[in-house]
């Protein structure tokens, strides 16, 4: 499962679904221990259509709408393009870290081995309805904002299934990230039904995110019985000179790419945990 949610407490801004007070520590009773640290990531954005063959969207959540989303380039978009504005919007990562450990068990990469991640933000607030209220407001409600994931692609099979003996959703996936002695990134994730090649160059200037907080992370499928919570700070995003290429059958495939792309980073370690909601 990757470092997915990190940046999406800089993204999901854009959805305007907060949930408050917005908590900073985990909360007690999580099941495992995660730590992410040297984090480096180009961060890219989609519209995919949320009725497409593949897409499991769990009772009581609900993907956000192009339409809702306040990024400037979106809103650009749908004015030439409003037959997607009932498309969903999600995130692409491609990322490098130097630790990705949980419960003291670090994945070991390749050489140029990355992790790749599709993520798609979610209004959680109806699992008030599907899990019990206890679990609602000591975990739910207090996180700043919620994913789906609907890809994370580890390239390491044998860890990819020690994710999973601990409950965290994980598929096993050719992703790969390099930078060039001139600065520029060269990323690829490769499925057997899927290929997306990146480039980036990342421009002058650096923001800084000041947002702390935590984030929830959802496994697709047929209901919502568990979650990851992440809590993360100090992003650092440079907006990048890109381009993207994506072919195959799978569902990303589809998707329209819209918005800017980033590298980030990040100044602090993310902190997560499992915790069972049923």
């Amino acid at each position: 499962m990757k470092i997915f949610c990190q940046r999406l407490i800089f993204y999901l801004f854009f959805t305007s679904i907060f949930y408050v007070p917005f908590a900073q520590t985990l909360p007690p009773g999580g099941m495992t221990n995660w730590e992410i640290n040297g984090v480096e990531e180009i961060v890219t954005f989609a519209l995919f259509d949320p009725k497409s063959p593949g897409i499991q969207l769990p009772p009581g959540l609900k993907f956000i709408p192009a339409s809702a989303i306040r990024m400037p380039q979106v809103i650009e978009y749908l004015k030439e393009h409003p037959k997607y504005s009932d498309w969903a919007f999600s995130i692409i990562e491609i990322t490098k870290q130097k630790g990705f450990i949980i419960d003291g068990r670090a994945l070991e990469a390749k050489k140029d081995g990355a992790i790749g991640l599709w993520l798609a933000p979610v209004d959680a607030s109806n699992l008030s309805e599907k899990i019990p209220a206890e679990a609602f407001n000591k975990i739910i409600k207090p996180s700043l904002d919620a994913a789906l994931a609907l890809g994370v692609w580890v390239p390491d099979k044998e860890y990819v299934a020690y994710m999973k003996s601990k409950g965290h959703y994980g598929e096993y996936g050719n992703v790969t990230m390099t930078m060039d002695s001139a600065g520029i990134y060269r990323g690829e994730i490769r499925l057997d039904n899927l290929v997306i090649k990146n480039t980036a160059s990342p421009l002058k200037g650096e923001e800084k995110d000041p947002t702390a907080g935590t984030q929830l992370m959802f496994s697709a499928g047929s209901e919502v019985q568990s979650t990851i919570v992440l809590s993360g700070s100090g992003a650092v995003h440079r907006n990048c000179k890109a381009e993207w290429k994506m072919t195959g059958s799978h569902p990303l495939s589809k998707a329209v790419l819209v918005g800017p792309t980033y590298l980030t980073t990040y100044e602090k370690p993310l902190k997560g945990s499992l915790y069972k909601l049923k």
